[in-house]
């Protein structure tokens, strides 16, 4: 595989102005910091008065140092020469105290800010230089650096360069994540228009993936989209001609150990209400579809095939609601009256669970939410689909009792609305039996959400009595 080694830095020791500190705002130039954070305020800020300048210390690229806090000095600065486009990563930990890091340019204007980005309460920033020139490393403590209690007591810091590797579609790779480089990084060349799934795998740490345009800006980002512990962000459809970077991590961000990376360009196929679609699987990569709905459309969606298939269905933004693996009939997946919570376009992840070539067909639907006013309902749980709903007519004044009867010890939360508007919120564990009480405030439906958090299959018996 082809690397990329981004850069390089030169230090040098500076006295420089701070007029412009308190009057900066962060400027969207270059990499946005992991976990960057916007608390502070130029009203909190703990900030040197305008005008006056700052003692730096150099330091060199590879170098890590060791410093200290205290009342009388509760910051430090540390200064370096960089050159435009090059990728740095600066750490900042301490066993004492809860770290933060300032970066800024020679005119003191802040370019990007971090708490807990490295893990634990120690600081990350990850950065690509906008230009030629001159930059601070300011070392604070949260407290201090948002107007309280100074933090002090002994630190770290550490100034690299990061190497980046090209990865291109089709491609898989294999990383590793270490203490001395919590993430990794890899960079591909895309086009306008270009559906990309980014995959992220690992038998060792919960898996974390950033994706980046050229301008480092952060366009998406993913936790557990690819099932367990796994991420995937996709399908994303790339805005514009480019060069985007990934940036695989953990998501404490301090996890280590080894990951499988894939990267591809996938084709997203329309399906509507009352469709069904033929698809095929290959290679271990799943077939994607995509449908628009509207918030409180209520869906079912099923799979047939002869291999172990597997679903997931992600939000507008890129968020996995709902999967399941055996729900239906055989070894399919099947989603059943999922109640959608905003407008826009879903998207229908269709894997193999084995990574075996499959063909499969896919149902989409829209279905009524069972009723509560025929009488009980038998509801399914399982450890992929885990949520479930039901709807009760009701007159105002009433007090109705929701009561769950399950077959197996299980964890149910249940949030009871009308309107959109919250009535009643319940939730217990590892028990057999649930209720909950409340007096109705105005005729019509009261929606019943149910979820287990057991993550176990169990069947339970939903029943709702009506005392005047």
């Amino acid at each position: 595989m082809r690397k990329w080694l981004v850069g390089s830095v030169l230090v040098s020791s500076l006295m420089l102005p701070l007029a412009a500190f308190a009057q900066a705002t962060p400027t969207p130039v270059g990499e946005p910091v992991v976990e960057a954070t916007t608390e502070a305020t130029e009203e909190t800020q703990v900030v040197p008065p305008l005008g006056s300048t700052v003692n730096t210390t150099p330091i060199s690229i590879g170098d890590t140092v060791v410093g200290e806090l205290t009342e009388e000095e509760p910051v430090a600065y540390y200064a370096f020469t960089g050159e435009a486009d090059t990728l740095v990563t600066i750490t900042h930990r301490s066993e004492d105290f809860d770290s933060y890091l300032v970066l800024l340019d020679a005119d003191m204007v802040m370019l990007a800010t971090n708490d807990d980005g490295a893990g634990d309460l120690d600081s990350l920033i990850t950065f690509t230089l906008p230009e030629d020139g001159e930059y601070i490393i300011q070392v604070d403590s949260y407290g201090h650096y948002n107007g309280s209690t100074a933090g002090v007591g002994e630190y770290e810091l550490s100034l690299a360069t990061i190497e980046q590797d090209v990865i291109e579609y089709g491609e898989v790779v294999d990383g590793d994540l270490t203490t001395s480089a919590l993430e990794a990084y890899y960079v591909f060349r895309g086009s306008a228009g270009d559906s990309v799934s980014i995959t992220m795998i690992s038998d060792d740490f919960d898996t974390y993936l950033y994706l980046y345009d050229e301008d480092g800006f952060e366009l998406a980002y993913n936790d557990d989209g690819a099932g367990n512990l796994d991420s995937r962000i996709g399908p994303f459809t790339l805005p514009s001609d480019g060069d985007y970077r990934i940036t695989a991590t953990s998501l404490s961000h301090s996890s280590t150990g080894s990951f499988t990376l894939s990267l591809n360009m996938v084709s997203l196929e329309q399906i509507a209400f009352g469709d069904t679609a033929t698809g095929e699987i290959s290679g271990g990569s799943p077939a994607y579809f995509s449908f628009d709905a509207a918030a409180g459309d209520v869906i079912n969606i099923s799979v047939d095939s002869e291999a172990d298939t597997n679903m997931t269905l992600s939000d507008p933004y890129g968020y996995v609601v709902i999967s399941d693996e055996d729900g239906g009939a055989g070894n399919n997946p099947e989603i059943t009256d999922y109640v959608v919570s905003s407008e826009g376009t879903y998207t229908i992840a269709v894997g193999s669970t084995f990574a075996e070539a499959a063909s499969f067909e896919l149902s989409l639907s829209r279905a009524e939410i069972p009723s509560l006013n025929d009488g009980p309902l038998t509801l399914n749980f399982s450890s992929s689909g885990n949520s479930r709903t039901a709807v009760f007519t009701a007159e105002a004044g009433q007090t109705i009792t929701l009561t769950l009867a399950a077959s197996t010890e299980f964890s149910p939360n249940v949030d009871i609305l009308q309107g959109g508007s919250s009535l009643s919120y319940g939730s217990a564990s590892y028990v057999t039996g649930f209720s909950l009480t409340l007096t109705v405030p105005d005729d019509g439906e009261v929606r019943f959400n149910i979820n287990d958090y057991s993550y176990t299959s169990v069947t339970v018996t939903a029943s709702v009595e009506v005392t005047e």
